[in-house]
């Protein structure tokens, strides 16, 4: 006789880090890495790694450095060659600098070449260098109308020079220490990311010069509170993202494309929502002139807890919702046509969805990593996407979509579903097992990426074919089932163990429990065959009696047993004659 044995496995529970803070983790492992990265051809000369420039051989770039910090004056001449160049990232990430000197001999140094060097204070130019020149130990070009790079290191306020047109990408990122910034009526342009992660920072005025604020300018600035943007901005996009205490964005009255409503910034004609301030709390009603609420409008606004989206609206961007954590409440009026990729991907305090009628394209990972998330409902009249039992499907529902992330216990896929959409149980860290059919012939990519809690995939069918067998599922626990009756099985799916599958006793799932019938519960799907439940009183010394045959034909069957009532307890297993 075969005995059945089902192991207990403790529930894992996740560390709670905010997406912000993943970011901000990742981002400094990327730094890390990028630190340490030698191309294969650089040679090496005291503290400096380097390589011969193939244009003239007699000079050379500076790689990597590799002393013991402090100040640190780049030689003019390595191994006998002029150095013409300092590579990009050669210092980055270097905490032991303090001081930077460059020479005259340098003509072109590289993006992020001082990036993160979180001591350093002072770069200092040589008089006779044509090309670049600094400033209170500021870094600019050789006539100071472009300011290249502010020591990471350096602390308190600065004036930008009024000769300057133009802040270089980056070259403020993360100079945690600058308390304020002003920016003279000279500048015109402020590049990618330049003040990037400058949480010192409380106001910024961008005055009436400056035409265009590239993406990601001020993002993340945590300590940023009100920013004012000049009439002559024209181009910008993404500029103000995650700043977590921002409350109000004032748009000069006179600019002719963008304008404020109680400190939210639209498209001048108000059909555009670009940015929600990432400090604002409380509820939210979208304007009803408002067509489009752009990518990342809200991305990170950690204290809004509801909002209402119009029948106006016609598109919500990518990235529209993500990581709003307070968020309990979404109304996604009738009108809206297109959810866009991450709209709602990490909003870990939303418990239901709406999806109305007039949805027809709801991108990837939209409701990813919602972990409190129960039930996804679609309007019956929707003629792209249906839902059953709070999942949601495709029309025809042969594709499952998404299922919700809070959602409990164990799942069984419907028959008639042909395939698992990419990231459809993404991070659903309640479910423990799903049974999928014998209909399902594909798993997506990433379709249980992160369950951390599941246990088993149960497979009805033939093995399906899978994305990116390496990542689609991780961390991995699970095991996954098949039935002897089944063919294209191996010792591992994906990366994951295989086992043949015999029956299991479904506590997980509703039916497990008395009812007034008598105590039952379902026995899971396994391979054609007889399946004895055995009961008994005593596990010590008891002895296990046949209570039920059930004949097994890849289906669940329900077992009851009328007399639990006259036994002050009972014990059951299952076991395969």
């Amino acid at each position: 006789m075969n005995v059945l044995l089902l192991p207990v496995m403790k529930k894992i529970v996740g560390l709670a880090l905010s997406v912000k803070q993943i970011n901000r983790l990742w981002w400094m492992l990327a730094l890390c890495l990028m630190a340490t990265v030698v191309t294969s051809s650089a040679l090496q000369s005291g503290d400096y790694t380097y390589e011969i420039n193939s244009a003239d051989t007699n000079t050379v770039t500076i790689t990597g450095y590799t002393g013991a910090g402090g100040a640190v004056v780049v030689p003019s001449i390595i191994a006998d060659k002029t150095v013409t160049d300092i590579g990009r990232n050669a210092f980055r990430h270097i905490f032991s600098i303090t001081d930077i000197t460059i020479p005259d001999s340098v003509i072109a140094i590289g993006s992020y070449a001082f990036f993160y060097c979180t001591n350093l204070t002072t770069i200092t130019v040589d008089v006779f260098n044509a090309s670049y020149s600094s400033v209170d130990g500021v870094l600019f070009n050789n006539n100071q109308t472009t300011l290249i790079a502010y020591p990471t290191g350096k602390s308190g306020d600065y004036t930008i020079p009024s000769s300057v047109t133009s802040i270089e990408g980056s070259a403020f990122y993360a100079c945690i220490s600058l308390n304020s910034i002003s920016i003279p009526d000279s500048v015109m342009s402020i590049g990618r990311s330049a003040f990037r992660m400058c949480d010192g920072l409380s106001n910024v005025t961008i005055p009436d010069s400056v035409n265009i604020i590239e993406v990601g300018a001020f993002e993340s600035c945590d300590g940023l509170t009100n920013v004012v943007i000049g009439s002559a901005v024209t181009s910008m996009s993404g500029a103000f993202g995650h700043c977590d205490s921002l409350m109000a964005i004032t748009v000069d009255a006179a600019n002719t494309a963008y304008c404020d409503i109680a400190g939210v910034l639209f498209s001048e004609d108000q059909t555009s929502l670009i940015q929600y301030p990432g400090g604002k709390s409380g509820s939210y009603i979208t304007p009803g002139s408002v067509t489009t609420i752009g990518t990342g409008a809200f991305s990170c606004c950690a204290y809004l807890t509801s909002v209402t989206v119009p029948s106006s609206v016609i598109t919500i961007g990518g990235w529209a919702f993500h990581a709003c954590y307070d968020l309990t409440e979404v109304t996604i009026t009738d009108g809206v046509a297109v959810i866009g990729d991450w709209a709602f991907y990490g909003c870990v305090s939303l418990t239901s969805v709406m999806i109305p009628e007039s949805v027809t394209n709801i991108g990837d990972r939209v409701f990813s990593y919602c972990t409190s998330l129960t039930s996804i409902t679609v309007d019956a009249s929707n003629p792209a996407y249906s839902s059953m039992d709070g999942v949601m499907f495709n029309k025809d529902q042969t594709m499952l979509v998404q299922y919700p992330g809070g959602k409990l216990g164990g799942y069984s896929v419907p028959n008639g579903v042909v395939s698992v959409g990419s990231a459809a149980f993404l991070a659903c860290s309640n479910v423990e097992s799903v049974t999928i059919p014998d209909s399902v012939t594909h798993i997506n990519e990433s379709a249980f990426a992160d369950c951390i809690n599941l246990l088993g995939l149960y497979f009805q069918g033939n093995a399906p074919s899978i994305d990116s067998p390496q990542t689609y599922l991780y961390p991995a626990r699970y095991i996954a089932y098949y039935l002897a009756v089944s063919t294209g099985w191996s010792t591992t799916f994906g990366v994951r163990p295989t086992v043949l599958w015999n029956p299991v006793i479904q506590t997980d799932d509703g039916s497990f429990g008395p009812r007034p019938s008598g105590f039952g519960f379902n026995i899971a799907e396994s391979e054609s065959g007889l399946v004895v439940v055995e009961a008994c009183t005593n596990l010590t010394g008891g002895t296990w009696m046949p209570v039920e045959t059930n004949t097994m034909a890849r289906s669940s069957v329900y077992f009851s047993d009328p007399d639990y009532t006259n036994h002050a307890g009972r014990y059951y297993r299952l076991s395969m004659p």
